[in-house]
């Protein structure tokens, strides 16, 4: 996964092949077929080993962080370091088809992950009276969709395709 990671964000994920990654790892093309069909499915053992290391760091909000406000900012804040830790696969997605199947599939499970840490956050702040009652599936959702809009109107208000770590820090 590291070097699918390095070649993606060097190359780009659409002109990066599975027999290049083989290669860069020295490995036969069929072996590296045994474990990933296709480069889809290294892409989503990528995301799903990111998703488990966003969700180490999350569960460490609960444990070190109390109420709604510190949490969501620190959960923020995590976001941030995954989004200048992977900078280079991130802005090579911009190449990928968005409305095909395999990367919606991507993109709703990690929407998915992001909605259940805020509706747990949500409803740790309604158990501890900081909140009144809402509706968590609803507002946690829009929660993630408002964050999502606020990051693509920032990227996509500046000039530059490639976006510059102070406007990361602004959004």
């Amino acid at each position: 996964m590291e070097a699918a990671i390095r070649r993606f964000s060097h190359f780009g994920i659409a002109k990066t092949t599975l027999s290049e990654i083989a290669e860069d790892l020295q490995m036969s093309k069929a072996n590296l077929y045994y474990y990933y069909q296709d480069k889809w499915t290294l892409l989503e053992a990528i995301v799903a080993v990111m998703l488990e290391e966003s969700d180490q760091k999350i569960r460490e909000i609960f444990i070190k962080e109390r109420g709604v406000e510190q949490q969501l900012c620190r959960m923020l804040g995590i976001k941030f370091e995954f989004i200048e830790k992977y900078r280079l696969l991130t802005l090579n997605l911009n190449e990928v088809n968005v409305l095909d199947a395999k990367f919606r599939r991507i993109s709703d499970q990690i929407f998915e992950k992001e909605c259940s840490v805020v509706a747990e956050i949500l409803e740790n702040g309604i158990k501890t009276g900081e909140l009144e009652t809402i509706d968590i599936f609803a507002t946690s959702n829009l929660y993630v969709t408002t964050i999502r809009g606020l990051a693509i109107y920032g990227i996509c208000s500046h000039p530059s395709p490639i976006v510059e770590m102070e406007t990361l820090k602004r959004i």
